[in-house]
């Protein structure tokens, strides 16, 4: 059963309805006041449990990006709707505690072979969004496999609203979380900089943690792949192939998904331990981007043979009274048509 940690941690096979809807749906009160910020583990969980519209029921991923203006935008993945289609992503804008869909519909498209994306991470550069994107190819029967194969980099403008609209992607690579670094997992501007971690599956082996890399852009050129550089261990070069890990899979502490974070002057992770096979979400610091990071603390969230924890991630743009980083993680069930449909929406608590 776990060959493939992807195949288990999606909420692809937990979430399985009808393909992608094509028609924009928009959220049916946006006028809704927008109150102010949610600043405690209890508000977080709120906000996001009374989210129940055509346009979003539950999702996974919980992707955090600070947007001009106050404003964060949240990147899902697979996401349900109340009455409406599922739909692969979808992309929610928070204003204090009121979620706004951007579209109602799919934010990224798919591909026309049926293959379709999940947002990693992303950043507001040069004045664009610039989101990272797993492409996901189905397996088999619907609701039973799929594969990561490659990397793609979407760009999006803003509207008059300052709302997220979708322009183009490239890829980045087509090669598999097998055969090639899948970067953009987590992506952290500091300075004239943006730092880009990547993560590599042990293929066969039982380690249920990840090889993680970090390449480096200078801020604004984040689409231009000839001006990355990787990290070797001793220094930045170009050519991927040179690229050696800052922390091996071996350890178990970055899942197949992470957050970093550059978090006043320190660098802070957050992953589930052992992705799915683990037990707890852990927060990790560093003085620097390349580590050595160092546990800090811990949060139980056991899986089971019924009930999946996954896809952990830190959202210090929404800071908390207490002073703790605000977390997020998805649940699902080891056997989907056992679930019901709001039961990947984010869990919140605090580190």
């Amino acid at each position: 059963m776990l060959a493939s940690l992807s195949f288990l941690v999606t909420a692809s096979t937990l979430l399985w309805a009808a393909g992608p809807d094509d028609r924009d749906v928009r959220d049916a009160d946006p006028q809704n006041p927008a109150g102010s910020l949610p600043d405690t583990v209890e508000a977080c969980q709120e906000m996001f449990d009374g989210k129940n519209d055509a346009t979003w029921r539950a999702a996974d991923g919980n992707v955090s990006v600070a947007l001009p203006g106050g404003r964060v935008a949240w990147l899902f993945g697979d996401t349900h709707r109340e009455g409406a289609p599922f739909i692969h992503n979808s992309i929610l804008v928070q204003d204090g505690t009121r979620l706004t869909s951007t579209t109602g519909g799919q934010a990224i498209p798919n591909d026309g072979d049926g293959s379709y994306y999940w947002p990693t991470d992303g950043l507001v550069d040069g004045g664009l969004l610039r989101v990272f994107l797993n492409r996901v190819a189905q397996i088999g029967d619907v609701g039973r496999g799929f594969e990561n194969r490659g990397v793609a980099l979407a760009t999006f403008g803003f509207d008059s609203r300052e709302f997220p609209v979708y322009q183009s992607k490239r890829n980045i690579t087509r090669m598999n979380e097998d055969t090639a670094v899948q970067w953009g997992t987590a992506v952290v501007r500091d300075g004239g900089y943006v730092y880009i971690y990547g993560q590599r599956r042990r293929p066969g082996e039982w380690v249920f943690g990840r090889d993680v890399y970090v390449a480096q852009v200078p801020a604004g050129a984040v689409p231009v792949l000839a001006a990355w550089r990787f990290w070797t261990g001793s220094d930045w070069v170009a050519g991927e192939q040179r690229a050696a890990p800052i922390e091996t899979a071996e350890s178990g502490r970055f899942a197949s998904n992470f957050s970093v974070d550059k978090v006043g002057d320190t660098w802070v992770a957050v992953s589930k331990h052992s992705d799915i096979a683990g037990d707890r979400i852990i927060e990790m610091r560093s003085p620097g981007p390349l580590g050595p990071f160092v546990t800090t603390s811990t949060i139980p969230a056991p899986s089971t043979s019924q009930r999946w924890t996954y896809q952990a991630r830190a959202h210090p743009e929404l800071p908390l009274e207490d002073g703790r980083t605000l977390v997020t993680w998805n649940v699902g069930a080891a056997r989907p048509k056992l679930m019901p449909e709001d039961f990947a929406k984010p869990r919140c608590g605090a580190h």
